[in-house]
């Protein structure tokens, strides 16, 4: 097995731009556009390239997509996305290990594993900083509880911006343990996000989920999102403080005899988050699945701190629960 190492050429001091076409028979492949690879295992990334797919086509890797070097993009060409489909039943189908990566216009799958825990699109390594995810389709499954769309759950320094994405599938869409680099600013917006909870094991089933305690001193910013079919919470604040969440559309839970959802969840047992502003949102159809607790809006179990006002909240068990 030879993989190809693609040395960088420049045109006016660009770097060029590698081609993919899972279609392409002409031959003498060497990634220019006229004679594009075939398959993401044909030549390892280099630091500044764009990566360049043939929209309308479909990839199966059959091994994760590791990216360790810095300023990489990964993006479709042609008309339509080209979809990334996974061909292997480990648990990530790209794991960023560097600083300045793109991803935009593109479709990315989950590893399709049957059972077991820790499938996701994207999961970060150290080393993961300012990232961009944009435009692109993300598709994930719901056969167990821990199956994400993007898990930022480790190692992630921002900022980081996902904006413009159609997300479904998985049993959680987001979650974000970041550490906040002084003068960064990062947003979560415009997502259409659609959870699939797994019903008997939809304890962890969130649209958003910022956790790990991270001080963003409002330099994060949720807005103008589509949030729904989650079993937990629509966006859940865990250990977050100083975030601002507004203009977000959050609707629509799944209940379950697991859980009772909240459309937006700002405390946790043991202790609140503080600061965090929600503003401007509008909630519906949080409803529980026969439990004792109600289904809420807003809710709350650790007393937090934050400043609430101005949403629209209706059909739901209760508007906002504190308890």
């Amino acid at each position: 097995d030879t993989r190809l190492v693609r040395f960088k050429a420049t045109i006016g001091g660009e770097i060029m731009t590698v081609y993919i076409d899972p279609d392409y028979t002409g031959g003498g492949n060497d990634g220019t556009i006229s004679a594009p690879w075939t398959a993401w295992a044909d030549f390892s990334f280099q630091a500044g390239e764009t990566y360049a797919a043939q929209g309308g086509t479909t990839t199966t890797p059959t091994a994760q997509l590791n990216i360790t070097v810095d300023n990489v993009t990964i993006t479709s060409y042609g008309t339509g996305q080209h979809f990334i489909d996974p061909n292997f039943t480990s648990g990530k189908t790209i794991r960023t290990a560097a600083a300045g990566l793109k991803f935009q216009n593109i479709k990315i799958g989950i590893p399709n594993l049957s059972s077991g825990v820790g499938r996701y699109c994207f999961q970060s390594a150290a080393g993961t900083a300012d990232i961009l995810i944009e435009y692109c389709t993300l598709v994930g499954e719901s056969v167990d509880e821990d199956s994400r769309c993007i898990d930022f759950g480790t190692a992630l320094t921002s900022p980081m911006v996902i904006r413009n994405n159609t997300i479904s599938g998985a049993n959680t869409a987001i979650v974000l343990n970041t550490t906040v680099a002084a003068g960064t600013v990062s947003y979560i917006n415009d997502n259409v996000i659609t959870c699939t909870p797994n019903v008997t094991k939809a304890g962890d089933s969130d649209g958003i989920s910022l956790i790990g305690g991270a001080d963003w001193n409002y330099s994060l910013s949720i807005y103008n999102n589509d949030i729904s079919g989650f079993a937990e919470n629509g966006i859940d604040f865990v250990g977050a403080t100083n975030v601002l969440c507004y203009g977000n559309e959050v609707h629509d839970a799944v209940a379950t005899s697991v859980v009772s959802p909240a459309g937006f969840l700002l405390g946790q047992t043991g202790g609140g988050m503080t600061g965090n502003k929600v503003y401007r949102n509008e909630i519906y159809n949080i409803l529980h699945g026969g439990l004792t607790t109600p289904a809420a809006g807003i809710g709350s179990r650790g007393g937090a701190s934050c400043e609430v006002f101005s949403n629209l909240i209706y059909d739901c068990d209760w508007g906002i629960y504190n308890g």
